[in-house]
């Protein structure tokens, strides 16, 4: 799975892996943006953040790469929960053909 999707798809998941795998923090602001945590008013200072996806490629080829390697730590995770979301689908579609 590429970087960026996994960052736009799958944000919890990716930010899991950086801390866990790769004992990288990612800052507050940008977990509020990207919806990993609550937005809480900040007290004062620079503000808003600017989104995951973002703040992956802006960090330079350090960032990069560990986001990369989080990203491919959170296959197996990503794998099960598209199947289960397919597998949902499947059975919507199935009860629908048997009301018919």
């Amino acid at each position: 799975m590429q970087t960026a999707s996994c960052a736009r798809r799958y944000p919890k998941l990716l930010v899991h892996s950086l801390l866990i795998n790769h004992d990288i923090e990612v800052p507050r602001d940008v977990l509020e943006e990207s919806g990993v945590v609550e937005h809480r008013p900040h007290a004062g200072g620079c503000g808003g953040g600017n989104g995951l996806e973002r703040w992956i490629c802006g960090g330079g080829i350090g960032r990069l790469t560990f986001a990369i390697l989080a990203a491919q730590d959170c296959r197996e995770g990503v794998e099960e929960m598209q199947k289960e979301e397919r597998q949902r689908i499947v059975d919507g579609e199935r009860e629908k053909v048997q009301r018919r």
